[in-house]
């Protein structure tokens, strides 16, 4: 019976509270870092205050029993009070990560590796290597000081690998000039002459005045997947020359499409879905 006058603890007291606290911490850990791994986390954040409820169900009883009797809460069953909070605490973050990341898009932001991503890339370095989309072609710059990728001059579309972190660099422009967007070490800010633009934390994909792609990065450990198209100045009599960097069932690798050109430019595949804000950061 003295137990029963302890009052209301939260703090964890067997061994179980530990682990479920744990487990609802780990689950919020992956559904906050990890975008594309939102569910799983949240899932065991659930699964957890599911548990805990379980294990408890005898103590809340007691609770919800006193509190309709009126009775005093300060001889509330003991340890009751963490339960409670890793329970809530379970349930309701989920909810709000879930509802803020519905937050419209930005049309700025950063490029980075996911957290598992920098984590390989920490422990098991390797040389960054620009690809070109998700084929097998990649750039191999003979010197290791010079810049991985350096193209244009008009539009300069620059990569470089800082401490074995890419670096990204570039403007996307139309064919008057006109800003569609731009990018300076991997901060990225985009235009209102943008169609549309879609992101999440390791990926972005642009899409110019006609809603075609004019950009798609995506970052992975030790690889940047590159594809888009630069307006170049090739001088007379060539002029001005949109210079691409795809991957397509016909061409892979580098491709120059004259301004006047009659025959339709190629076309970058979008890895997003559109438009932007029905499918926020959402891959095809």
């Amino acid at each position: 019976m003295a137990d029963s006058h302890r009052p209301m603890s939260f703090l964890p007291a067997a061994p179980a509270d530990r682990l479920l606290a744990l487990a609802g911490l780990a689950g919020v850990g992956v559904a906050f870092m990890e975008p594309r791994a939102f569910w799983l986390g949240a899932s065991i954040c659930y699964l957890t205050a599911i548990i805990a409820l379980h294990l408890h169900r005898q103590e809340f009883k007691r609770l919800i029993s006193r509190i309709y009797t009126r009775r005093n809460l300060t001889d509330s069953p003991p340890h009751l009070g963490f339960a409670t909070l890793l329970i809530i605490f379970c349930i309701g973050t989920p909810i709000y990560l879930y509802v803020t990341k519905a937050d419209p898009l930005l049309n700025y932001g950063v490029l980075s590796q996911l957290m598992y991503q920098r984590f390989i890339a920490r422990f098991f370095e390797a040389p960054p290597k620009p690809q070109i989309g998700n084929s097998k072609v990649f750039f191999a710059p003979t010197d290791p000081a010079a810049p991985l990728i350096l193209i244009a001059q008009r539009d300069r579309l620059r990569v470089d690998s800082v401490r074995g972190k890419i670096k990204v660099s570039t403007k996307i422009t139309d064919e008057t000039g006109q800003l569609v967007a731009e990018i300076i070490n991997n901060e990225w800010h985009v235009s209102s002459q943008a169609w549309d633009r879609n992101y999440n934390d390791n990926s972005l994909e642009i899409l110019d005045s006609k809603g075609d792609v004019a950009l798609q990065i995506t970052m992975l450990p030790g690889v940047i997947q590159l594809q888009g198209y630069w307006w170049i100045d090739l001088g007379p009599p060539n002029g001005i020359e949109r210079f691409y960097i795809l991957y397509t069932p016909g061409v892979t690798g580098f491709s120059f499409v004259p301004l006047n050109h009659l025959a339709p430019p190629p076309q970058i595949s979008p890895i997003f879905k559109y438009p932007s804000p029905l499918h926020p950061g959402e891959l095809k």
